[in-house]
C-alpha cells in the first residue's frame, strides 16, 4: 500500500519514523520518474523505503544494493 505524499514511513523492524535521504543526481538514474528514499532512524538498521517508482520497503545488503522486501 502506497503512503500519501505527506506521510513519512515507519520502519517495520523498529516502529520508528524513517528519515528522508537526499539523493545526488549522478548517484541515482531512474528512467521512469522520481523517487524519494527514506531510511530507518536506527542507522545500523538495513531497512529503506522508496516512494515513487518501485515503491515499497527494501533491505540494504552490506555492499549497498537494495533488495526488495524486508528480511
Amino acid at each position: 500500500m502506497a503512503l500519501a505524499d505527506t506521510e513519512y514511513p515507519s520502519c517495520p523492524e523498529h516502529e520508528a519514523c524513517m528519515i528522508s535521504l537526499s539523493l545526488e543526481v549522478p548517484a541515482v538514474i531512474v528512467p521512469y520518474g522520481t523517487v524519494e528514499l527514506f531510511r530507518c532512524a536506527n542507522l545500523s538498521c538495513p531497512v529503506f523505503y522508496v516512494r515513487g517508482v518501485s515503491e515499497g520497503f527494501y533491505t540494504a545488503t552490506p555492499s549497498g544494493t537494495l533488495m526488495n522486501g524486508v528480511r
